[in-house]
């Protein structure tokens, strides 16, 4: 069991009720001062019994049940209810504080008050007890209950937050674009177009600064990312200040982006042309290059089609359209191509050169492929018999034909061989056969084998068509 002070029973409630709000705004409460009863123990007078005659005894009276003192406390949509009897009270408060929550509160009370000694203990969530001294008037029961409430709800309620004061937007639009300010207690943020270079915004800003000394009142400038700058000064400048002076240097900027720049002398391009021409099989290219131009005249025996794939294909290679290439074909056996005039003529001429380089090569045809014809090879003939039947075969580079008795059926050959191409798979060497008739196989094979290979594995084949029909 824990003690706390008598007149802090009813605190316990209400600091756990109040502890389960969040509290935001402090709340006017005039605080009672608390008023501790003085308990006054009663003197009882001895009676002497008589002696003669006994003592009648009233008659028992019905017990009468005690009516405590009820209260209830309401704050920030929480409730807490006490009962307070003579000699205890029960305290129903919300669940939500926790045990720690109430004996800080005690604690807290029972420094503040000096008083000691009341013993409370916690039913159930939401439930407690606290028993004191009997003798204390429902009144005085009450004046407590009011005190503690107070204190409870100052106790709870947080110190009011002074919000920051709130930044301001300015806006301003010239030309088209958009440059937004944000102003705060010493800081102002400017966002501008992101196009606008870092070395614009530094120019501009020098430009400021030698004109109204910005260095000298504090104003230091810097630029976070593009498009982003942010100007900071002492928090002692109030925001009409500051917005006057924004608005003053937007108007320097306006004027600083819009001085009429000075003559800008453009030399003149010496006009040069440069006339090439090339000859080939018989045909002739002229090409006339000037500034930003180049037309090439070529035999009309090429069509516009031809013109335009080789074209593609030097597209392809070199990437012409993003170096600011174009062409047209205005009439047949001409094309003009167009060029940035930041490149020069003696350029052009040399590119010119590997492009005709180029068509050189596309046009001339592939040199022939010359068959050669391999001298004639005799053929090797090799022949067999068994149980009066002969097979005879004709071996030549990549190909054998075999004869063998009409006798044997298609199906029976064809059976024959995929027992040995099982057994050798050969197939994966190449070897193909058909059997162009009745009495005839024919075999093809790499010509890569030599011919005394193959008479070699046709011995091993005769063999094992002996032992195959030998079943």
């Amino acid at each position: 069991m824990r003690r706390i002070p008598r007149n802090l029973l009813i605190a316990l409630l209400s600091v756990l009720l109040v502890f389960a709000v969040s509290c935001q705004s402090k709340a006017d409460v005039e605080i009672a001062t608390p008023v501790i009863p003085e308990v006054v123990p009663e003197v009882i007078e001895e009676i002497e019994p008589s002696v003669s005659e006994p003592e009648q005894k009233p008659a028992a009276a019905e017990a009468v049940p005690e009516v405590p003192v009820s209260v209830t406390y309401s704050y920030r949509g929480y409730e807490l209810k006490l009962e307070a009897y003579d000699g205890y009270a029960m305290v129903y408060y919300p669940a939500t504080a926790t045990e720690d929550d109430v004996e800080g509160f005690l604690k807290l009370e029972a420094e503040k008050y000096q008083v000691e000694d009341a013993v409370y203990r916690f039913v159930s969530d939401g439930i407690l007890r606290i028993d004191y001294p009997e003798g204390i008037s429902a009144e005085d029961r009450k004046t407590l209950a009011d005190t503690l409430a107070s204190d409870l709800i100052q106790y709870v309620t947080p110190a009011p937050v002074v919000e920051p004061d709130t930044a301001s937007v300015s806006r301003y639009s010239y030309g088209g674009y958009e440059l937004v300010a944000v102003m705060a207690a010493g800081r102002t943020s400017i966002e501008y177009p992101a196009f606008i270079s870092s070395g614009d915004v530094e120019a501009f800003f020098a430009f400021e600064n030698a004109k109204n000394d910005y260095a000298s009142i504090g104003v230091v400038y810097s630029i976070e990312k593009p498009g982003s700058a942010v100007l900071t000064y002492p928090e002692t400048y109030s925001k009409e200040i500051v917005s006057k002076e924004l608005d003053a240097l937007v108007n320097d900027l306006i004027s600083y982006i819009t001085e009429v720049p000075e003559a800008v002398v453009v030399p003149e391009i010496e006009f040069i042309e440069i006339d090439k021409v090339y000859s080939y099989g018989g045909y002739t290219l002229s090409a006339v290059i000037i500034p930003g131009s180049v037309t090439i005249s070529y035999p009309q025996t090429a069509t516009a089609e031809d013109v335009e794939t080789f074209i593609a294909a030097e597209n392809e290679k070199y990437d012409l359209g993003s170096m600011g290439v174009r062409y047209t074909l205005p009439e047949s056996g001409v094309a003009v191509f167009t060029y940035p005039e930041t490149i020069d003529a003696e350029t052009v001429a040399a590119e010119l050169d590997t492009l005709v380089s180029d068509l050189i090569e596309y046009v001339t045809p592939a040199p022939a492929v010359v068959e050669v014809v391999m001298p004639e090879t005799e053929p090797v003939v090799k022949d067999y018999s068994y149980g009066g039947y002969a097979l005879s075969a004709t071996i030549l580079p990549g190909v054998v034909t075999v004869t063998y008795p009409s006798a044997a059926t298609e199906a029976d050959v064809e059976a024959f061989i995929a027992a040995e191409n099982e057994k050798y798979d050969l197939g994966s060497m190449g070897v193909r056969y058909t059997l162009p008739e009745s009495g005839v196989a024919v075999f093809t094979y790499p010509e890569t084998i030599d011919t005394e290979t193959v008479a070699a594995e046709l011995d091993t084949l005769v063999s094992d068509l002996i032992s195959y029909i030998s079943l």
